[in-house]
């Protein structure tokens, strides 16, 4: 009976998800994400260079149900799934060509250090280094709109730039 229970979630099993007998529960989140990937595109088309600003995606891609309060009520829920599910384009939309560029600076950072990191024999860094592109990965498919999940995700890379950052010159001169 538990196994069942183990199979199923709500009324698709995981079994009809993988084998696609159930092709309108299959298809239809598909669609939503490529519907949610063009209106996010259109968002930035709309603003190129700075978008519409962090935190304002839904405001723009839904304007009527900004306003209802049934969206006041959920609006957590209401914002993850209205949310392009994809930290690219997320940040595209909402920042524009300006802060996209600025983060992949930032990627690129994290990326050569983290290839020191993983060169080096501290685990426990290494674990770090793991932890946060799964993470990352994470945001390729999913909203990163939820507040434990940006806490998480820069905590780590926190510990990870700390240890690396190299402490500022002295503005005295010393003495010889």
């Amino acid at each position: 009976m538990f196994s069942n229970y183990l199979l199923s979630i709500g009324r698709l099993s995981i079994l009809d998800r993988f084998l696609m007998f159930n092709d309108y529960a299959n298809i239809e989140p598909i669609n939503y994400r490529i519907n949610q990937i063009k209106e996010a595109f259109d968002i930035f088309i709309s603003k190129p260079i700075f978008g519409v600003g962090l935190g304002n995606y839904l405001l723009y891609s839904d304007k009527t149900a900004s306003n209802s309060l049934l969206y006041l009520k959920y609006k957590q829920i209401y914002q993850e799934a209205k949310n392009p599910h994809n930290i690219f384009l997320s940040l595209l939309s909402e920042t524009g060509i300006f802060g996209f560029t600025v983060f992949l600076i930032l990627l690129f950072y994290f990326v050569k250090l983290d290839i020191s990191i993983l060169k080096e024999k501290d685990l426990f860094n290494k674990s770090m280094v793991v932890s946060f592109w799964s993470l990352f990965l994470y945001a390729f498919f999913n909203p990163t709109i939820n507040i434990s999940y940006n806490i998480l995700f820069w905590y780590i890379r926190f510990i990870l730039v700390k240890d690396n950052l190299k402490p500022p010159y002295s503005l005295h001169k010393r003495k010889a």
